[in-house]
Parts: structure tokens; C-alpha cells; sequence
């Protein structure tokens, strides 16, 4: 083909080949080649020129996304979110795990994170809603961690905004936690003793001291200190130790399982005591519980005999008192009230019944006082 550039009349010789424009130098004509060129068509010669000079990459800034083709996939994010979270307590980490499998049964992962609108993730969301999932749990397994994971997306420019900015978030139902009155628990842990002397000793170790599952379970003999009448633990969700005073009432049986206080072997012959605290419940016309509500029976004691909420923070392993006063502050028990009101007028002095220091004498001195003379 032949090219004029309009502004000074040159002329140039291209051969097109399959798109490609090969420039022809100037010189005798040669024969063209013997097979047919599947494209030929004209163009100016300044455009032909630019055309062979490399496309400047425009800033990063200004570069538009990728196309889909290429695009990392919402699961690819997803998982570099994941892979930045190591390091942190073990604990947190299986939340993490349940976390995306869960949000993997109500949203497709394997499209191109550009693909994603602010309508896929509400109806991710519905999903999750119309399968029984509560409004603080789609927060949690749903909402965050897609938020987190197109945060991503946008710090690296492939998407130009987070779609999940614009959605609202679910209602928050308040939780209602459940726990036994403590008289109520002691007498459910008598019904599992005469069947499963095992779980009564897990359950009534969990009672008593008030720790979770997994830090009763992990007890070995060497944590206990009669000398500081403590039991050392390991917060199994962030690794932090703690330790627990022997309370009065949990001396006796402690003492009774210092047979089994064997340093780094675990005091108990673990077995899931869950299923034995239902059958007791039910035996005794109280309401299912979980191992759980009686380390949650145990707290709520603690407020009663008057312990400072802080102590009781720091006997929980917990860093301050803003769960215990938020979580528990408002269990109270109905008989506990009536015996506080009680103490109350007991302490009371009614203001008739106190001496009146009745009218000074003559010359302003109160009888008993110093005259002077």
C-alpha cells in the first residue's frame, strides 16, 4: 500500500500482513509475495508512524481496571485477606476459617471481583437471612469479611469502589444469654453425677471456678498453687495467661481431685459434657443449657457476694470490666434484690429516731460543753 503524509507530501511504502504494518524501504520494487495478504487498507502516514512508536503506560492512578480476563476472582482475595491474618491467636484464626466456608453457601467466590455489584451482595445476604442466620451473624460472616476482602481490590485499583459501602447492614437482635440460678445449677449437676461421674466432675469444675470448656479441658495437675490458692490458665483465645483464685467454695472439691494433680497430664478424661447437661435439664424441668451458661452462673455469684467487677474481669481473663458490666450487670436475680433492699432498710436509721441536740442554753454552749471557766 501507499501512504502520503498530508503535510509535506512524502510518500512511504507498507506491507500489511495479517494487521501488522511492515514499513517497506525506499529502493527498487520487488515482486509482492505469491500468496493473497489477508488485509490491506490505507492510512495517513502520520498515524502509520505513531502507530509503530511503544504506547506510553498511563500512571497508575489514571490506569483504568483490567479486563475481566485476567482478573483475580473474589475467592483470590478472600484468601489473600486470610493469608494477611496470620500471626494472630489460634482461636481467631478458626473464626476466620468458619467465617469463609460460611460465607461460601450464599455468594459464588469464583467470578471476577470486578463482577461484583452492591444488589449481588444484598442478596447474599437475603440468602443467608431466609436460611436462619441472625443479623449480627450475616454482619459478621458475610458483610466484614466481603468489606475486607474488596478492600483489597480497591488498594490494588482493580475496582474503582467498594461495593459493599452502599449496603446496609442487619439489624442486631439482642442476644439473650441464659444461664441457671446457682442453687438451680448445683442441683442439675447432682442429676448428671448419679449417671456420669466424668462430666459432673467437668461441669462442676466449669461451675465452680466459672472458666470456659477449653481451658478446663487443657487443666493439668501442676496449675494448681495452694500456696496463692490459685489455678493458673491459658486463655485459649488469645493466648494470654490468667489465673483464678480458689473460691471458698470450690476448696473441697478441688482437694478431692488432688489425686489426679499429675504436672503436664490433663487432670480430666475429657469427653463433650453437653449432651449429659441437656438430659439433666430436661430431668429437671429447667430450661437446655450449655456448658457455657454455667461458667456464666458462675460470674453472676461473684456479683452477688459483692466482688468488684473489675477483680471479676481479671478472674475471667478478660482486660476490663466492660463485658462483665455489658453482659452480665443485667442478670439479676429476683431473690437477690429482695435480700439488697432488705440490707437497705436494715442499715437505715429513720431520722425520727436520732437524738435532737434540742435548743442551746443561755450564753450559746451546748450542754457538755467547755465554758471556759
Amino acid at each position: 500500500m501507499n501512504a502520503t503524509d498530508g503535510m509535506n507530501g512524502n510518500h512511504a511504502v507498507f506491507l500489511v500482513e495479517d494487521g501488522r504494518y511492515h514499513l517497506i524501504p525506499a529502493g527498487p520494487a520487488e515482486d509482492p509475495p505469491a500468496r493473497l495478504l489477508p488485509c490491506i487498507r490505507e492510512k495517513p502516514l502520520a498515524e502509520l508512524l505513531a502507530e509503530q512508536k511503544p504506547a506510553q503506560a498511563p500512571s497508575r492512578a489514571d490506569a483504568e481496571p483490567p479486563a475481566a480476563t485476567g482478573m483475580p476472582t473474589l475467592r483470590e482475595l478472600v484468601r489473600r485477606w486470610r493469608l494477611a491474618q496470620e500471626g494472630r491467636a489460634p482461636a481467631t484464626l478458626e473464626k476466620h476459617d468458619f467465617t469463609i466456608s460460611t460465607l461460601d453457601r450464599y455468594l459464588d467466590l469464583d467470578r471476577p471481583v470486578s463482577e461484583y455489584r452492591p444488589q449481588d451482595v444484598r442478596e447474599a445476604a437475603a440468602k443467608a437471612r431466609s436460611r436462619g442466620l441472625k443479623g449480627q451473624t450475616i454482619n459478621e460472616t458475610v458483610l466484614r469479611l466481603l468489606r475486607n476482602a474488596f478492600h483489597l481490590a480497591v488498594e490494588d485499583h482493580l475496582i474503582a469502589s467498594n461495593p459493599v459501602t452502599s449496603v446496609k447492614g442487619e439489624r442486631r437482635d439482642p442476644i439473650v444469654r441464659k444461664q441457671l440460678a446457682w442453687e438451680d445449677a448445683n442441683r442439675v449437676l447432682e442429676d448428671i453425677k448419679s449417671r456420669s461421674l466424668e462430666s459432673y466432675l467437668q461441669l462442676k469444675f466449669i461451675l465452680l471456678l466459672g472458666v470456659g470448656k477449653a481451658e478446663a479441658k487443657g487443666l493439668t495437675g501442676g496449675a494448681v498453687n495452694w500456696t496463692t490458692s490459685k489455678i493458673a490458665f491459658v486463655r485459649k483465645k488469645t493466648g494470654e495467661p490468667f489465673e483464678v483464685p480458689i473460691y471458698p467454695w470450690a476448696k473441697e472439691f478441688i482437694r478431692q481431685l488432688e489425686p489426679r494433680f499429675q504436672p503436664g497430664v490433663p487432670v480430666f478424661d475429657w469427653r463433650n459434657p453437653r449432651r449429659a447437661l441437656i438430659t439433666a435439664c430436661e430431668h429437671c424441668g429447667v430450661a437446655p443449657m450449655t456448658p457455657l451458661s454455667l461458667r456464666r452462673t458462675l460470674i453472676v455469684h461473684l456479683l452477688e457476694q459483692g466482688a468488684e467487677p473489675r477483680l471479676v474481669a481479671q478472674w475471667q481473663g478478660h482486660r476490663d470490666a466492660t463485658l462483665i458490666h455489658r453482659t452480665y450487670g443485667k442478670h439479676i436475680n429476683s431473690a437477690h434484690e429482695r435480700a439488697q433492699i432488705a440490707r437497705l432498710h436494715a442499715g437505715h436509721v429513720p431520722e425520727s429516731s436520732q437524738p435532737h441536740p434540742g435548743p442551746a442554753p443561755p450564753g450559746g454552749h451546748q450542754e457538755g460543753q467547755d465554758s471556759g471557766r
